[in-house]
């Protein structure tokens, strides 16, 4: 409908739609007059409501909507583009590889046309953006910013055009068109970049000149090349020839960082004037700043792409964090980081402590480096855990990952760590890591200087605060004694001797000489271990070298699948009051009303089977006289734990003149797995127990003459 006013045609209500399979656009930049042309395809529509005055002195507002599905936008390699597109004279055509696709999109907009100065175009294009969301049937319910959780949107910034003079109104210079609207996307993938959805609103110029007045973005499930990014949020609104910006980025669960700028664009360069800065971590611990400047350079074009962040500092309390980093649309990325008075209890509510770290992390062509160091000073793993110095070098260079570590501390002695290790080309892929085959290590030695036993419980709280040589709550000499030595646990290098000294127990002093050696691919220990001046022993353990050691499975039951065998043999030793009385075992029986003037004969044996599933112990003593007996009796005692549970079995035995008397056996179970006497040994006491005691038929004068009597 239409009718005719001062001799332009007034349009009071005009339809239009618009359906198309496949769109070529020329695309020029400021920095490339060479038009890029770009092929949109996919089932494309639009429909439009056209309201107001042709004629000399237009004055239009288009509302509508854009809809598409399966839309893909790249470039199109046909030379000539459209007639409008024909490069300058002397300028060679180039193309791109950038691609976009999109699974669906929606936009409502508002199109406005005014003689040129009579009106702020933006502001009037904004002002029916509301109504042309009311006719498309476009809901805002969908917009993750208009959704609990998420800020309410940013006004859009009206046009900076001063307000129009008499004689501007008058003077037919041209036009002015403006464009605003929302847009709503599903499905969306930018050469390696993919966006689960994206949605916001946007208002800008067209004519006279291109011109955004404000926009906003929020973007959800964002990835590059597979990998998890996370969310975004982008305000922009213009002021003068600046944009102020509020960015918000949700790059992992919990984590929040945001910022504010100021942008000034410069041709293809953007220069941002960062103002507040906020980074929010998943514990609720907040670091703030201000200052710092980010440099952008042709941020439209991926492989051009360029950014820059320098001089910014975050701070919580008297500490300080210095990021700087640059990145490029190839991939390629550098950044650095540095601490000071960094309180160990931020990264860990139950530690002490405070450092400083330095990270420095670059990828070129693909390839990780990286380079970093920490050192921390009273550092303790829990408030009741005894303080060490750490120092801690890491590296990534030419695909291998290196550790150096060193501890220090009055109550542990020193310990070193050097690991170096093949890494993933992506050493960010925890996957990757797990799958690492053992012959990726290299080296894996550890070096322990004067390291004291008492230290070690300590380290994790048990014991700190003890007497040196003591356990916490035990009596004094409890626990004592010394490590030194060297061990290279890399596959390809598997060697090393511990000297172990002084370990004191209620039995006497405990030295022992510890070597590692390969066998048949596998790790075998040996230990020749002594009980000063009483008897010495012997100590194996085989252990499978774990084919995948960066795979958390691999420890799952604390490395025990990874034994095939051990075994502890305690040989003959022969024992007598003096000897009982100076392990401490007189004055226990004497406690109980027992004669300690015992002496005979111990031996024991110790066996743990394959994948710690079962283990045996066998003692026997032999020949005991002393107190009561007159005649010698042999105790004889086999525990057996496996998966079934645990079996005692108890012999007494005793020599006559007329050859051995059976004095009867005791049998009993107990329903307690090898993994529970490990885990959880207490449990054994509300365990129930089954136990039967069988006595032979025996001559009652026989038992009686072991003790003297004669009746």
């Amino acid at each position: 409908r239409a009718h005719h006013r001062d001799g332009a045609l007034v349009l009071d209500d005009a339809r239009a739609a618009l359906t198309a399979h496949a769109i070529t656009l020329p695309v020029a930049g400021a920095a490339d007059p060479a038009p890029r042309c770009r092929r949109i395809t996919g089932a494309l529509a639009a429909s439009a409501r056209i309201a107001g005055t042709l004629g000399p002195r237009p004055d239009l507002v288009v509302t509508g909507v854009a809809e598409g599905t399966r839309v893909t936008v790249e470039p199109d390699v046909r030379t000539g583009c459209v007639a409008i597109a024909v490069a300058p004279a002397g300028v060679a055509k180039r193309h791109d590889a950038t691609r976009v696709s999109i699974a669906a999109l929606r936009s409502p907009f508002v199109l406005s046309v005014t003689p040129a100065g009579a009106a702020a175009s933006g502001a009037r294009s904004q002002a029916l953006v509301p109504a042309a969301r009311s006719r498309s049937g476009v809901a805002s319910a969908g917009d993750p910013a208009a959704t609990p959780g998420h800020p309410a949107s940013a006004p859009v910034a009206r046009s900076s055009s001063p307000p129009p003079s008499a004689d501007a109104l008058d003077a037919p210079s041209g036009l002015e068109v403006s464009v605003a609207g929302e847009v709503a996307v599903r499905g969306l993938a930018y050469d390696d970049v993919t966006v689960g959805a994206a949605s916001g609103s946007f208002a800008l110029g067209v004519a006279p000149e291109a011109r955004l007045d404000a926009a906003r973005a929020v973007a959800t499930g964002i990835h590059r090349a597979g990998r998890l990014l996370g969310d975004v949020r982008v305000d922009l609104a213009r002021r003068g020839a600046r944009f102020d910006v509020a960015v918000t980025a949700r790059p992992a669960a919990g984590l929040v960082v945001s910022t504010a700028a100021v942008v000034t664009p410069n041709g293809a360069r953007y220069l941002a004037a960062l103002g507040a800065s906020r980074i929010a971590l998943p514990d609720g611990t907040v670091w703030t700043g201000r200052g710092g400047s980010i440099t952008l350079s042709s941020p439209a074009e991926p492989a051009r792409l360029f950014a820059a962040l320098r001089g910014l500092s975050l701070r919580r309390g008297d500490a300080v964090v210095a990021l700087s980093g640059d990145y490029a649309g190839t991939g390629d990325l550098a950044a650095h980081v540095a601490a000071e008075h960094v309180d160990a209890s931020w990264i860990d509510a139950a530690a002490r402590g405070t450092g400083r770290v330095t990270l420095d992390v670059a990828r070129r062509g693909g390839r990780w480096q990286a380079s970093g160091a920490v050192a921390a000073t009273g550092f303790a793993a829990t408030a009741e855990a005894t303080p060490v110095d750490v120092t801690a070098q890491v590296a990534l260079v030419r695909g291998q990952a290196t550790l150096e570590a060193h501890a220090a501390g009055p109550a542990l002695g020193a310990v070193d760590l050097v690991l170096a290790a093949a890494a993933p080309r992506d050493p960010l892929d925890l996957a990757a890591w797990r799958t690492l085959d053992r012959d990726a290590i290299r080296t894996a030695a550890i070096t322990a200087r004067r390291v004291s036993l008492p230290g070690l419980p300590g380290l994790a709280g048990r014991g700190a605060g003890a007497p040196a040589g003591t356990l916490a709550g035990a009596p004094a000499g409890m626990l004592a004694g010394t490590v030194d030595g060297e061990l290279d646990l890399a596959p390809a290098a598997l060697r090393g001797a511990l000297a172990v000294r002084g370990v004191s127990l209620p039995l006497g002093t405990i030295d022992s000489d510890i070597a590692l050696a390969p066998e048949d691919g596998d790790l075998a220990a040996r230990a020749a271990v002594r009980l000063v001046g009483v008897a010495g022993g012997e100590a194996t353990v085989r252990l499978t070298v774990p084919r995948h050691p960066f795979d958390p499975a691999t420890w799952r039951r604390r490395g025990r699948d990874l034994v095939r065998a051990a075994s502890v043999t305690l040989a003959d030793v022969a024992f007598d009051p003096a000897l009982l009385a100076r392990l401490g075992i007189a004055p226990r029986l004497a406690a109980r009303g027992l004669a300690a003037d015992y002496r005979g004969h111990a031996a024991a044996r110790f066996t743990l089977g394959a994948a710690a599933a079962e283990a045996h112990l066998a003692v026997d003593v032999t020949g005991v006289t002393g107190g009561a007996l007159v005649s010698p009796v042999s105790p004889h005692v086999a525990l057996d734990t496996g998966p079934a549970g645990t079996h005692l079995r108890a012999e007494l035995a005793a020599a006559t003149g007329r050859g051995n008397l059976a004095l009867g056996a005791l049998d009993a179970d107990v329903p307690v797995t090898l993994d529970g006497w490990i885990d959880q040994p207490a449990a054994i006491l509300d365990a129930p127990v089954t136990a039967t005691w069988i006595l032979p038929p025996t001559p009652a004068p026989a038992v009686l003459a072991l003790v003297g009597r004669r009746e």
